[in-house]
């Protein structure tokens, strides 16, 4: 069995990868190759067309039209009949042997069980597509099959996971997914506890500020029974003994 290598085509600079993408040959390289594959040099190609050359040398004729054949048959662009039941056997067989093997021409046992098929569709239509065989409508249509598979029908993997937390440690995981952490290095937030009284920086505060107006209070009232005193004693008295 043949196997297909792909190769960078010279002229044109593409990577043939398909087996029906044939390279571009200039003239020259063409001239070239058939001379080399009937073993003579490009200066000793017999020249001309073959009958004038046939009644002097019947040999060199007949290179000359085989070299012109393999040139012509290089340069050929459509085929020459329909296509037959050989060439589409052909194509099929030409293209399983690019299909990548890790994907199976048969279906798994257990798949095989539940739909009753045995061969793999993708495969098939992957065949198809590379044959060559379908018209364009019907290869997009294939290619959509395929990339639908591909890119929206194919299986995913899922995976699940159970984990036993108590309350407080689910919350707090909780909190880790909603809100950001600034720092590794912060401090977990600790319950609040009820100040004791007189423990607490405001209230010896509030204390001063009572002493200070007490004593203030206190120093005026000394003030006004001074002041009235004063006054009693200056005052004269009428006593009426009568």
């Amino acid at each position: 069995m043949t196997v297909f290598t792909p190769e960078m085509c010279v002229t044109t600079g593409r990577l043939l990868t398909e087996w029906f993408e044939h390279p571009e040959y200039t003239d020259e390289q063409l001239e070239k190759m058939a001379c080399d594959h009937y073993g003579i040099a490009v200066e000793d190609r017999p020249m001309g067309m073959p009958f004038r050359i046939r009644e002097e040398d019947p040999e060199k004729a007949d290179l000359a039209q085989k070299i012109n054949a393999f040139i012509a048959a290089r340069r050929r662009r459509t085929w020459p009949n329909g296509m037959t039941k050989q060439e589409v056997q052909f194509r099929l067989n030409e293209a399983t042997k690019m299909i990548d093997p890790t994907n199976f021409k048969f279906l798994p046992d257990d798949v095989r069980e539940r739909t009753g098929l045995e061969i793999n569709p993708l495969w098939m239509m992957e065949a198809l597509v590379r044959s060559g065989l379908l018209t364009p409508k019907e290869q997009v249509a294939a290619l959509k099959e395929l990339a639908a598979y591909t890119h929206s029908k194919a299986p995913n993997i899922s995976h699940s996971t159970t984990t036993h937390l108590k309350p407080e440690d689910w919350l707090l995981e909780l909190a880790k997914d909603e809100y950001k952490v600034l720092g590794k290095d912060i401090p977990m937030p600790q319950p609040m506890q009820p100040v004791e009284r007189g423990m607490h920086v405001e209230f010896e505060k509030r204390q001063a500020k009572r002493l200070a107006e007490k004593s203030a209070l206190a120093g005026y009232g000394a003030a006004e029974v001074d002041e009235m005193t004063d006054g009693i004693e200056d005052a004269e008295w009428d006593v009426d003994n009568g």
